[in-house]
C-alpha cells in the first residue's frame, strides 16, 4: 500500500522564522507550523490545549532531532536541535534557539502539566536529554515501544504517528 502525501505551504511570518504548512496524508489534514519563536510557539501550545478533546488529558506526540554540527562527533551527548510536538491533527516542529542557556519557558510549564502525557520512541533518553541541555522536564513521559507491547500482548494494537521534518 502506498500512501499518497502532499504538502502545501500556507505561509511565513515574523521575519521568516515561522513557516505554516498542511500535511495532507490520503483524506487527512496536518497542520503544521515549524517556527524558532518562543512566542508563535507558545500560542500554537495554548491553542492546542484548548482545541483537545477531553480537557482531563492531552497525548502529545514527542520526538526530537539532533544536528551533528562540525566538531562533534556522532557519538556524543549533543543538545536537540529541533523539538516536535504533535496533538490531535497539529504539529508543531520548534527549532530551539541558538542561545542555549535560555530555557524555553513555555516548554517549561507544558511539560509539568498534569493533564499532558508526553508519548514516544526512547522517552526516557528523550527525557534526559531535554532535561540535561534545555532545562526541560516531562512529568508524564510514555514510550511507545511499551505501550505497544502491552497492547501486542492484550491483541489489541496501537498505532503513534509522528511527524517531524528537519
Amino acid at each position: 500500500m502506498v500512501l499518497q502525501i502532499t504538502v502545501e505551504r500556507d505561509y511565513t511570518i515574523e521575519d521568516s522564522r515561522t513557516d505554516a504548512y498542511t500535511v495532507h496524508v490520503e483524506s487527512h489534514r496536518i497542520l503544521t507550523v515549524f517556527t524558532r519563536s518562543d512566542l508563535i510557539a507558545t500560542k500554537w501550545l495554548k491553542q492546542a490545549l484548548k482545541s483537545s478533546l477531553t480537557k482531563t488529558t492531552v497525548l502529545v506526540g514527542v520526538s526530537a532531532e539532533t544536528d551533528y554540527p562540525w566538531g562533534y562527533r556522532h557519538n556524543e551527548d549533543v543538545p536537540y536541535d529541533i523539538l516536535c510536538l504533535n496533538i490531535g491533527s497539529q504539529s508543531l516542529i520548534y527549532g530551539f534557539p541558538y542561545d542555549r542557556d535560555k530555557p524555553a519557558r513555555f516548554l517549561l510549564s507544558f511539560f509539568q502539566d498534569p493533564r499532558v502525557f508526553a508519548i514516544g520512541h526512547g522517552m526516557a533518553e528523550l527525557s534526559r536529554k531535554l532535561q540535561l541541555h534545555h532545562r526541560i522536564q516531562i512529568r508524564n513521559a510514555v514510550d511507545s515501544r511499551i505501550v505497544g507491547a502491552s497492547g501486542a500482548r492484550r491483541s489489541s494494537s496501537v498505532l503513534l504517528i509522528s511527524i517531524c521534518a528537519s
